[in-house]
């Protein structure tokens, strides 16, 4: 509903639910009571399965989206995965070339993305990125994936 939240439920029963109620317990004592009220008054007053149908299409196509813009503006070496659901996936570049090498570049060209490297806990420069396509309309998606590719080109020129 709001991921940003951080709120979600879970159905166990009772020996279960004991013990990840001591470890959500043991991880931040509690959630925010004014999210926790918020979610409660919108599913008092929405559908919430509409809601549901509604962002799983929104994602899908945004998603669908981004995957036809690799497929049309990245190198054939670069590699991405083909989620069936969430908000991110991830590519995957050719040997020899890190994320890392094309942040800055990518940042000039107004582009974002997450570098693998805080994925992991004993690599650096790795050579995979997670992309999100769920906070931008699919013209930005394409323009973004667009320049991206270009920076992904440069740089494996230099390289």
């Amino acid at each position: 509903m709001v991921p940003g939240f951080r709120i979600g439920w879970i159905a166990a029963h009772d020996k279960i639910f004991e013990k990840l109620l001591i470890a959500k317990q043991a991880s931040d004592l509690h959630s925010c009571q004014f999210t926790q009220y918020i979610v409660y008054q919108y599913l008092i007053k929405n559908d919430i399965g509409a809601h549901i149908n509604k962002v799983r299409e929104a994602y899908g196509n945004q998603c669908r989206t981004m995957l036809e813009s690799i497929d049309s503006y990245f190198p054939d070496n670069v590699h991405s995965t083909r989620p069936e659901g969430g908000m991110f996936l991830w590519a995957t570049l050719p040997g020899g070339m890190t994320a890392m090498d094309l942040f800055e570049l990518s940042v000039r060209e107004k582009v974002i993305f997450v570098p693998g490297d805080p994925f992991y806990i004993n690599k650096k420069n790795v050579n995979t990125l997670r992309l999100n396509f769920s906070c931008v309309d699919a013209e930005t998606i394409k323009a973004g994936i667009k320049r991206l590719g270009e920076v992904i080109d440069i740089v494996s020129r230099k390289g």
